[in-house]
C-alpha cells in the first residue's frame, strides 16, 4: 500500500510539473561533461612475496603489474529552471582487492564495461507551481547514492573521511529535501530525507545473536529492514570572512548492509589569514551500531561474512592545513588525525589512532611536486578473542598486534597540469596493512597486493606499491 501511494504521488507531481512547464518560455540547458583516469603501476615486490593463485582478486603469483582505468560521462538536462534530469555513464577496469578486516577495501575485479551508474529526475516543486517562497522544496527519484558531504575532509590522503560509509546503496531511491536562503550570497540551511523505493524491504535482516560464531550473521529468511538517511545542515555560511559548512546525519542500515542505527556529524571551515594564506579546519564524528568496518571502509552483502561481527564502532576525525598562494608559487599542506574504537561481538574492543601528513607545491599553476606519509596506527594495539569466548570458534583463538611498522605508507609524485583539470603524474608509493586504503595520486583498488616483506603467509600481512604513471583529463 505504501509503495502504491508513493508511486501515485510521484506520478501526480510529475504530471503537475509537466503541465506548468508548458507555459514557460525558458531556453533549455543541456550540459555534457566527463573525465578519464588511467593509472599503471609497476609493482616492486620480490619473488618470495608473491601470493598463491586463488588468494583473491588483486593478488597474483606471477603478474606484478596493477592497472586502474575509469571513464565517466555526465549528462545534465534542464528543460526549465525547476526541472532537472541527470545520468552518469561509467566504465571501470581494475584488478580488485581481496578483503582482510581492518586492512583492505573489498573491491571486486572488473573488466572494462559500460554501466549506467546514476540516473535521476529532480523538481523544485514550489518554483514549478509558481509560488514565491523563501523555502524551496525538492523531489528527486531514480538510481543514485545518497551520502555524507564529508565537509571536514581536506587532506589528499582522505584519512579523515570517516563518514564515507554513512551512505545508501547506489540503487533506486526517492528524496524529499527543503532548503532556505540565509543572509549571504550562497548561504543555505537544508534538510533532506532519502529512502529506498522498497523502504521497509530494502535490506535483508541478519541474525545478531544466534548462539554461535560460525552461524552468526546469517540471513533471517523473509525478514527485511528499511534503509534511509536524514540530513540537517548549513552550507557556505560566512564566519569571520570564511565559509562554514556543517551537517548532522541519521541513518538506518547504511552501506547496503543490516547495520542498524548510524549517526554522523561533520563540519568544515576555512579561515582566511590574508589574501594569500588560509587555514582549513575540519571536525567529524561517526557512530555505527553494527556490521561496519570503519578502517577498511567496506560493507555490503558481497563481504558480509567479514563485517557482520562489528558492534558499536565510533570514530572521531580532526584535520587542519595551510594553503599559500603568492606570485608564481603555491603550497598546500594538511595534517589529519583519526581515533576509532571498534567493538566486536566476540573479540576485545580495538582502539586505533591514525595520522597522515601530506604536502604539495606548485609553480606557475602548471608544475607540481608532492609527498605524504600515512600511519594506519601510531602505536601497537592488540586485537584478540575476548575472555569467555570459545577460542576454537574464533580462528582457534585470534590474536594479532597491529604495529606502526606493518601499517604505514608513503607516496611521492611530480607532474604537470595540462589543460583545465587534466594532468600527467609520475610517482612512487609503498603502503602496508591499514595504510593500503590511502593514496595521494594513485588508487588503492588499482594495485596488486603482496605478502608483507619478511612475514609469513599465515600472518596475513600485506603490502602494495611501486612506480606508477597516471594520466587524467576532464572537460
Amino acid at each position: 500500500m505504501i509503495k502504491r501511494l508513493l508511486i501515485c504521488g510521484a506520478a501526480f507531481c510529475c504530471m503537475a510539473v509537466y503541465l506548468f512547464a508548458q507555459n514557460t518560455e525558458e531556453s533549455p540547458k543541456f550540459d555534457i561533461t566527463g573525465n578519464l583516469t588511467a593509472i599503471y603501476t609497476l609493482g616492486n615486490a620480490a619473488e618470495d612475496q608473491m601470493l598463491a593463485t586463488g588468494t583473491g582478486s588483486g593478488a597474483y603469483e606471477i603478474q606484478k603489474n596493477g592497472y586502474y582505468t575509469q571513464a565517466n560521462l555526465f549528462v545534465l538536462f534542464q528543460p526549465v529552471s525547476f526541472l532537472e534530469g541527470f545520468f552518469k555513464l561509467t566504465a571501470t577496469a581494475r584488478p580488485g582487492s581481496f578483503y582482510v578486516p581492518l586492512s583492505l577495501e573489498n573491491y571486486s575485479q572488473q573488466d572494462l564495461g559500460l554501466t549506467v551508474d546514476t540516473v535521476y529526475g529532480k523538481v523544485n516543486v514550489f518554483e514549478a507551481l509558481g509560488f514565491s517562497l523563501p523555502v524551496n522544496l525538492f523531489l528527486k527519484t531514480g538510481k543514485y547514492k545518497s551520502e555524507a558531504a564529508n565537509y571536514q575532509s581536506f587532506s589528499k590522503f582522505g584519512l579523515e573521511t570517516i563518514l564515507d560509509v554513512l551512505e545508501t546503496a547506489n540503487t533506486y531511491h526517492f528524496d524529499i529535501a527543503a532548503e532556505a536562503q540565509l543572509p549571504g550570497d550562497d548561504a543555505l540551511v537544508f534538510a533532506a530525507f532519502t529512502g529506498n523505493y522498497r523502504f521497509d524491504e530494502a535490506i535483508q535482516r541478519l541474525y545478531d545473536n544466534d548462539g554461535g560464531v560460525a552461524n552468526h550473521g546469517g540471513d533471517v529468511l523473509g525478514k527485511f529492514a528499511p534503509q534511509f538517511l536524514i540530513f540537517l545542515g548549513v552550507n557556505n555560511v560566512a564566519l569571520a570572512g570564511g565559509p562554514f559548512n556543517a551537517e548532522i546525519i541519521y541513518g538506518q542500515n547504511v552501506s547496503d548492509i543490516y547495520s542498524g542505527h548510524a549517526f554522523g556529524f561533520d563540519a568544515g571551515y576555512s579561515l582566511p589569514l590574508s589574501g594569500m594564506v588560509s587555514i582549513p579546519i575540519g571536525l567529524g564524528f561517526g557512530w555505527y551500531e553494527k556490521n561496519i568496518d570503519v578502517l577498511s571502509r567496506t560493507a555490503g552483502k558481497s563481504s558480509k561474512t567479514e563485517t557482520f561481527d562489528f558492534r558499536n564502532t565510533l570514530s572521531g576525525a580532526l584535520t587542519a592545513g595551510i594553503r599559500f598562494t603568492g606570485g608564481d608559487f603555491g603550497v598546500n599542506a594538511h595534517l589529519a588525525g583519526v581515533f576509532s574504537r571498534i567493538e566486536h561481538i566476540y573479540r576485545d574492543p580495538l582502539p586505533v589512532i591514525s595520522l597522515s601528513l601530506d604536502m604539495e607545491c606548485n609553480y606557475l599553476g602548471a608544475y607540481f611536486i608532492g609527498a605524504g606519509i600515512v600511519a594506519g596506527t601510531l602505536g601497537d594495539v592488540l586485537w584478540k578473542t575476548a575472555d569467555g569466548v570459545d577460542p576454537v570458534k574464533d580462528n582457534n583463538g585470534y590474536e594479532h598486534t597491529f604495529t606502526l611498522a606493518d601499517n604505514i605508507g608513503y607516496e611521492v609524485y611530480a607532474g604537470i597540469n595540462l589543460w583545465k583539470n587534466s594532468r600527467f603524474v609520475i610517482g612512487f608509493n609503498q603502503n602496508k596493512g591499514i595504510a593500503m586504503n590511502y593514496n595521494l595520486e594513485n588508487k588503492a583498488e588499482g594495485q596488486m597486493k603482496y605478502k608483507l616483506a619478511g612475514s609469513e603467509a599465515v600472518d596475513s600481512l600485506y603490502e602494495s606499491g611501486g612506480l606508477y604513471l597516471k594520466f587524467a583529463f576532464a572537460w
